[in-house]
């Protein structure tokens, strides 16, 4: 199968925020699930291709940023300790799950309503093409503007934009 080079698809991410923090997205989720899965945040760490510390920091953040703590440690005995997910833990991965399903299903809709993108990439690729040329020669036109300045007016992907 050719691949089209200029085929552009729609993709985002859910992101739940609290506090003005990023409070849950598909990584912290993952994160969570391993938990539940592997009943250890070690290995929970090692199999999302984190490092131990980043992983009990993100636990820690959740914890205190919800209502009720999402992961509980189990302390040492005969058995060892481990870490497992609390009841609200499960219910928040559940939750999640619905939503990023229901997200993917919106994605697809609006592919399709939107139909055949080439337009919209040639017209992204003259504005590229545009900035290029006058970056290179100099030129700053008050009308044109870099990805950079145009994340410091509307932000990333991943950040609100207030309206």
């Amino acid at each position: 199968m050719k691949c089209n080079k200029e085929a552009i698809g729609l993709e985002g991410s859910i992101w739940f925020q609290k506090a003005e923090n990023m409070f849950l997205g598909g990584d912290r989720i993952a994160l969570l699930e391993k938990i539940d899965e592997l009943g250890s945040i070690t290995s929970a760490a090692k199999a999302v291709g984190i490092s131990y510390k980043t992983a009990w920091h993100l636990v820690n953040m959740m914890n205190n940023l919800s209502e009720k703590p999402l992961v509980d440690r189990v302390t040492g005995g005969k058995g060892g300790g481990g870490t497992m997910l609390t009841k609200e833990g499960k219910k928040v991965i559940e939750q999640f799950l619905i939503v990023q399903e229901e997200h993917r299903k919106f994605l697809e809709n609006l592919g399709d309503r939107l139909g055949d993108n080439t337009y919209l990439y040639q017209f992204l690729k003259r504005i590229a093409m545009k900035i290029s040329a006058q970056a290179n020669s100099g030129q700053h036109d008050q009308s044109c503007c870099s990805i950079g300045s145009f994340r410091q007016n509307y932000g990333t992907p991943h950040q609100k934009i207030q309206h």
